[in-house]
């Protein structure tokens, strides 16, 4: 929202051009395939966590309880550090903390390819990671929204796919380098692959609206919109009681991520939400049941 000057509060889509703001296809192509790239290498590095606790549990003979602290660690602060990175990029420091997250990033999963004891992977990828992770994650989230307005739910869609696209890539490559080139070189392969994603990122993705440089650091005030806090609720039990399924789904719900967003563009009210679920289940499924998981247990993470 932005103030004219006889007093109004206008939201600020209604004052760009409309061409602009509804996304080009050159947007689409560009900037989705961009935030893809940078989901990818968050949430879908995340998704990738089983196949290393497998590694750890036995390298560093340590029960997995202790291993799960390194996952755990890096889910944790990319949505605590979220908190704070997203209210920056509003105030017009996207770049500096796009920046300093892609070089947690890279610098967090190289320095675990050194790491020879729980401690120092700990600190590598659960915490250098996790807040590199943090800086990545919502700021280009964030961003790729005001790029569309008639074209947001597939845009979105797009960007949401690349966990799904790092849930199948990385653990496949660390099952085929692990026992060829070891644990060092297998991270670095990685890192190597995260940093030439995150340099075309940088590079790409721009902020399209001005500042916002007032404002409180948390909108408590959404706290007391009952449908909101409901929502967040849900999402809470959901997250902790499915899980290991989410976790799973990620590495194969690439066109039901998509499907169903652009589903809920045609229905457009929560109210016909539940049909949409129930028409966009089987595709999620489908996708699910051609993995062999009897002879595969990395897949369920």
């Amino acid at each position: 929202m932005v103030d004219c000057l006889d007093g109004r509060k206008v939201c600020i889509f209604h004052i760009l051009p409309a061409a602009r703001a509804s996304g080009t296809i050159a947007d689409l192509m560009s900037v989705a395939a961009l935030n893809h790239l940078v989901i990818m290498n968050t949430w879908g590095f995340i998704n990738s966590f089983g196949v290393f606790q497998t590694y750890y549990v036995t390298a560093l003979n340590r029960p997995p309880s202790d291993i799960s602290w390194v996952g755990s660690m890096q889910v944790f602060f990319l949505f605590f550090v979220g908190t704070f990175t997203g209210r920056l990029t509003d105030a017009g420091y996207f770049r500096p903390v796009f920046l300093l997250g892609s070089f947690l990033g890279v610098f967090g999963i190289f320095m675990a390819s050194l790491s020879t004891t729980y401690w120092q992977l700990f600190l590598a990828q659960g915490v250098c990671m996790g807040l590199g992770n943090g800086c990545l994650f919502c700021p280009s989230l964030s961003l790729l929204s005001t790029y569309f307005s008639k074209k947001r739910g597939l845009a979105l869609g797009i960007g949401a796919a690349g966990s799904a696209t790092g849930g199948m890539i990385y653990p496949a490559m660390v099952q085929q380098l692990l026992p060829r080139v070891g644990f060092a070189w297998t991270m670095r392969s990685l890192g190597f692959i995260q940093l030439a994603c995150l340099i075309l990122c940088n590079i790409g993705i721009k902020p399209r609206l001005p500042p916002r440089r007032t404002g409180a650091l948390v909108d408590w005030k959404s706290f007391k919109e009952l449908p909101y806090v409901l929502f967040a609720i849900g999402m809470f039990f959901v997250s902790s009681l499915c899980w290991d399924y989410l976790m799973g789904a990620d590495r194969v719900g690439f066109l039901g991520r998509v499907f169903r967003i652009l589903l809920y563009r045609l229905v457009r009210s929560i109210d016909n939400w539940c049909p949409v679920q129930g028409i966009h289940q089987p595709v999620d499924r489908a996708e699910w049941s051609w993995c062999d998981r009897s002879h595969h247990p990395w897949l369920y993470c």
